[in-house]
């Protein structure tokens, strides 16, 4: 049976903490880099973060598949510990 898009989300959440996920924000840019551990290990990929404080989008196949994925439940998890209540707003205008 497949997952429904919050249970991916759910395991995307899971997955970043339980590996353990590193974040890298670039300087003046509304970007983070997030180290690969799975299909591509090594890599990194680029996870845009608008205005709003919500991921746009990450360079991953999964995320170019499904628009989930681990590198972007990382950097989430990351702005929701920064600023809590501006992700909280981010995440229920996105839900709307």
């Amino acid at each position: 049976m497949a997952m429904n898009q919050r249970e991916l989300e759910e395991l995307a959440r899971t997955r970043a903490a339980t590996e353990r996920l590193h974040t890298f924000k670039l300087a003046g840019e509304p970007l983070y880099l997030v180290r690969s551990r799975g299909t591509e290990p090594g890599s990194m990929h680029q996870v845009h973060v608008s205005r709003l404080g919500r991921v746009d989008e990450c360079t991953c196949k999964s995320w170019a598949y499904r628009r989930v994925c681990t590198h972007a439940a990382a950097v989430t998890r990351r702005l929701e510990r920064e600023n809590p209540g501006r992700v909280r707003r981010a995440l229920r205008n996105r839900a709307a």
